[in-house]
């Protein structure tokens, strides 16, 4: 039988078309479907058809604190947490305010994950906090007695893995409030940088790892191998892998 593929097509939308700032950092769809950009000024939702931005309003405190807008996650309830460069603030689609969580306000929030007890991970800066929000209790991962962290993902099992800035994997243990470590680049040629940008867990026990010089990586939670998938452009450049969808 013949097949016929599906042509496809971009829209772009920039300043003129109502984005706030044509440098869009972080995007996210919500349970409502609203689309979410956040930008280095300001944070924009689309409904389809126009942009409404969210600033910073001196005169206003229940504005957004900040306008460099880093992550962006909606957790189970369907709330929506925006990380700033300075501190890290929930969304009330009730009265479109925003509060910012204390104790962050002192660096960007570079990622943002819920796990399956409820707690919310995010790194600030580039340190792993674990937060409570029923018992407004902190748990903080000191880079200096831990890692630093770059990105979070959740595999389909519940469990939390970290990327680390020196190309390290790094799944939490539960049980004993630890972290084993692999080495994301162990079988590979020596890279200028070890830097890990984005992981992303799939639904068929792989961890996509996106590098700042060796492309894109997967590796397998079942076997704890790690494999070059995108590495190098045909020109033999180095490929920057920032996210997965």
């Amino acid at each position: 039988n013949n097949a016929c593929g599906q042509t496809y097509s971009f829209r772009q939308y920039q300043v003129e078309n109502g984005l706030s700032n044509n440098a869009t950092i972080c995007c996210l769809q919500d349970k409502k479907g609203f689309l979410w950009f956040g930008t280095k000024d300001g944070l924009n939702r689309f409904d389809g058809y126009s942009f409404k931005i969210f600033r910073n309003d001196p005169d206003d405190t229940n504005s957004i604190g900040n306008n460099f807008i880093h992550s962006l996650y909606e957790d189970n309830d369907g709330s929506l947490w925006i990380g700033t460069e300075k501190g890290l603030y929930k969304y009330s689609t009730t009265t479109e305010s925003f509060a910012l969580l204390k104790s962050t306000s002192n660096g960007p929030i570079r990622d943002i994950r819920m796990d399956h007890k409820g707690n919310l991970w995010f790194i600030l800066g580039f340190t792993l906090v674990q937060y409570n929000e029923l018992k407004n209790q902190f748990k903080i991962y000191d880079v200096a007695k831990y890692f630093e962290a770059t990105s979070i993902c959740t595999s389909p099992d519940g469990t939390l893995w970290i990327s680390t800035a020196s190309g390290f994997l790094k799944k939490y243990n539960e049980s004993n409030d630890s972290f084993d470590s692999y080495d994301v680049f162990d079988h590979s040629k020596t890279p200028v940088s070890r830097w890990i940008e984005r992981v992303y867990a799939t639904n068929n026990g792989t961890i996509l790892i996106g590098t700042s010089n060796q492309g894109a990586k997967s590796f397998d939670i079942a076997t704890s191998k790690c494999k070059d998938l995108l590495t190098y452009n045909p020109d033999k450049t180095e490929i920057f892998v920032r996210n997965f969808v």
